[in-house]
């Protein structure tokens, strides 16, 4: 009895969207590869920011993503989603306390897991570039600088 029910509790879980959607769903620039972010816009700003490269993200095959954030090392779940969407789940990250003289690195690096972790997400390519796009209009853009 047992050995008939987990195929069916299994199904149950993808058919509800407990799994993460396979990470080759993606675009396949987009996975394996270390994206560094290199700007930021918020809504309604004219002009986006340069952030110097202490953040980054990455997402394997399997859906296993992780990165850092300036001294932290952050691991988590990507789900793909239709349209170009994207969800990091199941994130995990030690917050050790990051030093920096730059106020705008620190107000970024109390930001980065937490605002990736709290919505789905839009993303596109612009050429090399990895454009992020948030709900309320913020831009994230990345840049593979590993190549």
């Amino acid at each position: 009895m047992r050995s008939a029910l987990l195929p069916a509790v299994a199904a149950a879980l993808l058919v509800i969207g407990a799994a993460p959607l396979a990470a080759g769903e993606a675009k396949e620039e987009i996975i394996e590869r270390e994206w560094f972010l290199i700007s930021f816009q918020t809504a309604g700003a004219s002009e986006p920011r340069a952030v110097p490269p202490l953040f980054s993200m990455n997402i394997d095959r399997d859906g296993a993503s992780g990165g850092y954030s300036v001294c932290n090392e952050w691991r988590g779940e990507a789900e793909f989603r239709d349209n170009d969407r994207l969800r990091f789940r199941e994130m995990r990250e030690p917050r050790a306390l990051c030093r920096t003289d730059d106020p705008m690195v620190a107000t970024v690096e109390r930001r980065y897991t937490p605002r990736l972790a709290q919505m789905e997400l839009r993303y596109h390519m612009d050429g090399d570039i990895l454009v992020v796009e948030f709900n309320d209009g913020e831009t994230w853009t990345f840049e593979a600088l590993n190549e």
